[in-house]
């Protein structure tokens, strides 16, 4: 009875902020969990494309969702990027110590470094490390159409 009284702009608002808060709800469950990990679900994977169909099928009502929740997918991403090259500027502070400690010589891999190699947030492994003659290539994994990749060398005494 109480909705029967509503009139239809209130029904409609209220509705789009239901679809709204469901939808959120769901994107920002995903958020605490790490990338890696979120990505290898598939419900995580799934989640883009089922929101967009029930956009699709709630029609004007999806507009405060369909405008508003890319962003918290941008910023997830830009998030990974930040972290990422933290991660490689550990990784490349980690190799100085280790040249530091031997010589000026490279790690012939990540798990010869004094300390533990930092994660890659796209992969949940440690950065891609390639060591060739008296250069190591560092190379993370690409994301949101961006990769980094460093080349690091010590300076001849």
């Amino acid at each position: 009875e109480q909705v029967a009284n509503y009139s239809t702009a209130q029904t409609f608002f209220l509705a789009a902020r239901r679809f709204y808060e469901q939808t959120a709800d769901e994107q920002f469950k995903w958020s605490a969990i790490p990338y890696a990990k979120a990505i290898a679900n598939s419900q995580h994977n799934e989640l883009e494309s089922r929101t967009k169909a029930d956009c699709e099928r709630i029609g004007w009502a999806s507009l405060p969702t369909s405008v508003a929740l890319p962003s918290l997918t941008a910023v997830r991403t830009a998030q990974q990027r930040l972290q990422q090259s933290i991660a490689m500027l550990q990784t490349i502070e980690a190799i100085r110590s280790y040249g530091a400690i031997h010589a000026g010589r490279l790690p012939g891999s990540l798990d010869s470094l004094p300390f533990p190699a930092p994660i890659d947030p796209y992969t949940g492994n440690p950065i891609a490390y390639e060591l060739t003659g008296d250069k190591a290539v560092l190379t993370g994994k690409p994301g949101a159409g961006m990769q980094y990749r460093i080349v690091v060398r010590f300076a001849s005494k």
